[in-house]
């Protein structure tokens, strides 16, 4: 989960920055960074909100993206059912 999530937040970093910029950033201290931040996340989410693992694995790629971003992520709170999306993995 934590691996698919960092590799998607590079794919995006190139995506939106170009090629340069995801090598500029694919430094062993910005993983460890970004491992820290989906850590965190994952504790509040799993631990503080009781969200599913299933859950867990669609919520983290954007409460990672939206701290790189520097933008305030608010996790839903965890109400009613989840279903991982059709063709997805858990």
């Amino acid at each position: 989960m934590f691996v698919k999530c960092l590799k998607g937040s590079y794919e995006e970093d190139e995506r939106r920055y170009g090629k340069a910029f995801k090598q500029r950033m694919m430094t062993d201290t910005e993983m460890r960074r970004r491992s820290e931040i989906m850590a965190r996340w994952f504790r509040v989410l799993r631990g503080d909100l009781g969200y599913s693992l299933a859950r867990c694995e669609a919520e983290l790629p954007g409460a990672l993206r939206a701290e790189l971003d520097g933008v305030l992520y608010t996790p839903k709170a965890n109400v009613g059912s989840f279903a991982v999306p059709q063709g997805d993995i858990q």
